[in-house]
């Protein structure tokens, strides 16, 4: 495994260390790197190697980055109840126990469990939590809850208003050395500019949006990356991402080849429905009609387990396209649903933009750095 600069400045740090509670939040902080790298073993060992030194006189904030780092490691392996839970549990100990180093870390990521999981006014509280009492150089903090408003800002169609905040966790995780924060910086971006590709091609197939070519770039730039970091974090994800841009590109002989070459398991629940939402429409589009059919109906098998609006949109636009292809029809008003659900996806983004917009009026006095102003005309989402 490639060491990062990251781990390679913990790792120093531990062996010249004399205090134990700090040797003990570096082994922490090593673990939830390993584990968002995908090194699950690793992550474990370091994690047990803390408790076995510790054993019942686990120290207030040593049991809060333990926490911590136990719930990183299961939201990268897609146990997201188990991860909230520790997570959650190690938020409550900072705040009750006035963990102050810990809590800005805690609260940034239940941010991004709750944009996950879209419970958006818990993220935007947590938000302003970790942001608020976040030090200058808590980079570890800092990087993940400014990611997180970047992805939010993105999720709404503001791309001009996530930039500075895309900038702003760059620059606090490339301080660090912190590959796996890079690392997901590039799959949001690429994955949120993706989202709105998508949804403007389920809508209207074929209509090539300019942002293609920077997307397909984007997400072959991650794959790159992650692989001369030794990263795994995203090899579940990255060719599902592909497979939609080369379906939004009519390429749909490759994309049911990266289609088919994905384990079930590989992808998210709430994203099974999407995925074979598109490989329907590929069947289809190539005239297999047979094996269309058969995607469709597993596709509305998995709409119940598809909560976002913005994905219930795309799922219901994409069957709309398949019956039409095939002279089907799989439900009653399928494209009535998909303007609905879009419109709902619409409302939500307006609601949650504002919600943000409030928000850095808010933290505008708090943080070091000065707040990009929000611009009035700021490119809206494409779809």
């Amino acid at each position: 495994m490639r060491q990062s600069r990251l781990l390679a400045e913990l790792d120093r740090r531990m062996r010249a260390c004399p205090d134990d509670v700090a040797w003990a939040r570096d082994m922490c902080r090593a673990a939830s790197q390993l584990g968002r790298q995908g090194h699950a073993e690793l992550s474990l060992e370091a994690i047990h190697h803390v408790r076995r030194h510790y054993g019942s006189r686990l120290h207030a904030e040593v049991a809060c980055w333990l926490m911590l780092a136990e719930g990183v490691l299961h939201y990268f392996h897609l146990q997201y109840d188990h991860a909230r839970d520790r997570t959650s549990r190690a938020h409550a100990l900072a705040v009750a126990l006035h963990v102050t180093p810990a809590r800005p870390s805690c609260a940034a990521w239940l941010a991004v469990m709750d944009f996950n999981d879209d419970r958006l006014e818990s993220m935007v509280d947590r938000l302003e939590e970790a942001l608020s009492l976040a030090a200058p150089d808590d980079h570890q903090a800092l990087a993940r809850a400014t990611l997180v408003m970047a992805d939010a800002l993105h999720h709404c169609g503001r791309y001009a208003e996530a930039r500075p905040w895309y900038d702003r966790s760059r620059h606090h995780a490339s301080i660090e050395g912190d590959q796996a924060a890079l690392s997901a910086l590039m799959h949001n971006m690429a994955a949120f500019r993706a989202a709105q590709i998508r949804l403007a091609d389920a809508f209207d197939p074929g209509c090539a949006p300019r942002d293609l070519h920077l997307a397909s770039v984007e997400a072959d730039s991650v794959q790159r990356y992650d692989l001369a970091i030794g990263t795994r974090s995203f090899h579940m994800l990255i060719p599902l991402l592909q497979a939609q841009l080369l379906t939004v590109g009519q390429r749909f002989d490759e994309a049911l080849r990266v289609f088919e070459a994905i384990e079930g398991a590989a992808i998210p629940t709430k994203l099974g429905a999407t995925a074979e939402a598109d490989r329907a429409w590929c069947l289809a589009s190539l005239g297999r009609v047979a094996d269309a059919r058969f995607s469709a109906r597993r596709t509305l098998a998995l709409m119940p387990q598809t909560p976002e609006a913005d994905e219930q949109a795309h799922v219901l636009a994409r069957l709309s396209s398949v019956e039409r292809a095939i002279g089907e029809t799989f439900l009653p008003d399928t494209s009535t649903r998909a303007r609905q659900a879009l419109a709902r996806h619409r409302r939500g983004q307006r609601a949650l933009h504002q919600r943000l917009r409030e928000l850095r009026v808010r933290l505008a006095h708090r943080m070091s750095a000065p707040i990009a102003a929000v611009s009035s005309d700021s490119p809206r989402r494409l779809a």
